[in-house]
């Protein structure tokens, strides 16, 4: 399968928060979280911010249906969706480049250290 020209999908598995990150059309928000679409290729994205102030977003594809995605933030205010986010994020860290790693670091720097790959 050939990967998006924009968002990298199916090869990318995580874009951390970083200028180079596509604009993705969002689709839901709810319980600080969003499911958004790739505007090429119509892919959705579930993004979470992370602090200071939840303005370090991460962003993983989701891989199922957008019905799915409204049962299970409803449910629970989202707490499923929040780990489900936070494993694709630990299982995919090391498909992160350079490039990402030093956005990571950034992001880890106005963090006192903490970012979700070293998170507990």
């Amino acid at each position: 399968m050939i990967s998006c020209d924009l968002c990298g999908y199916p090869s990318r598995r995580v874009w951390p928060p970083s200028s180079k990150c596509p604009k993705f059309q969002q689709v839901e928000s709810k319980n600080w979280m969003t499911l958004a679409a790739c505007p090429s290729c119509d892919v959705r994205w579930v993004g979470v911010g992370w602090e200071p102030y939840a303005s370090f977003e991460y962003w993983v594809p989701w891989e199922h249906s957008d019905n799915q995605w409204n049962a299970e933030i409803d449910d629970g205010e989202g707490r499923r969706i929040h780990k489900w986010h936070h494993e694709q994020l630990k299982t995919n860290e090391d498909t992160l480049t350079a490039e990402d790693l030093a956005d990571v670091a950034v992001h880890r720097a106005r963090n006192y250290g903490r970012d979700p790959f070293n998170a507990i």
